[in-house]
């Protein structure tokens, strides 16, 4: 029988595309207008909370709603952190504290509204 893939492959998966999409320059002729990134970092790093949020919800005995958040959003954001560091080697990115503010609130954001989601569904927080 198969082996189930490990919910902890699916936060690494998702942080290697966020790094590859960190390491491309950005065009200056972007028009700031029709492209917000802080909308891009909330979505993707939401995305990451709620990866994270699986994983330890699943692979860990933690049921408790707070604790689950807090790791997932610190993890989350801390990935954000690095990818900030990151992107100060990239040629046309810079660190920018709003885009690391747009990761920790979307990684809030998304994990509130899975948990909500999965109470719905099931009984994981009774």
């Amino acid at each position: 029988m198969i082996k189930i893939i490990s919910p902890w492959l699916y936060p690494l998966v998702w942080m290697s595309l966020i790094f590859i999409g960190s390491s491309i320059r950005m065009s200056e002729d972007i028009s700031p207008i029709v492209f917000s990134d802080k909308i891009v970092h909330f979505i993707e790093f939401g995305i990451l909370g709620i990866l994270f949020f699986n994983a330890v919800l699943r692979k860990t005995k933690i049921k408790n709603f707070f604790l689950l958040l807090t790791i997932s959003v610190f993890l989350s954001t801390g990935y954000g952190l690095l990818d900030e560091i990151h992107q100060l080697y990239v040629p046309t990115r810079v660190f920018d504290l709003a885009d690391l503010l747009a990761d920790c609130l979307g990684s809030f954001f998304f994990c509130l509204c899975f948990y909500w989601y999965l109470n719905k569904r099931k009984s994981y927080f009774n």
